[in-house]
């Protein structure tokens, strides 16, 4: 998992795992978050390949919400 800022084109954090799990998703966001350490009212969008299983995608969402981030995901193929 990497998280990139596009605005730089820096990479601020990644995450390497055997599998895509939901640890290794959602802790590349974590620190990448608290590195960056941006205002919650910034306005921040998150763009990613769509994520897998369902459950790993509705906490996504709650870990952006928290920030007070917006999703934006890619669709199949």
């Amino acid at each position: 998992a990497v998280v990139i800022d596009l605005f730089s084109c820096q990479v601020v954090d990644w995450s390497l795992g055997g599998h895509m799990t939901r640890q290794l998703v959602m802790g590349a966001l974590r620190v990448a978050w608290f590195r960056r350490g941006p205002d919650k009212s910034s306005g921040l969008i998150f763009h990613s390949d769509r994520l897998n299983p369902p459950r790993l995608r509705a906490d996504f969402q709650n870990l952006l919400k928290g920030y007070g981030m917006r999703s934006s995901m890619s669709p199949k193929g």
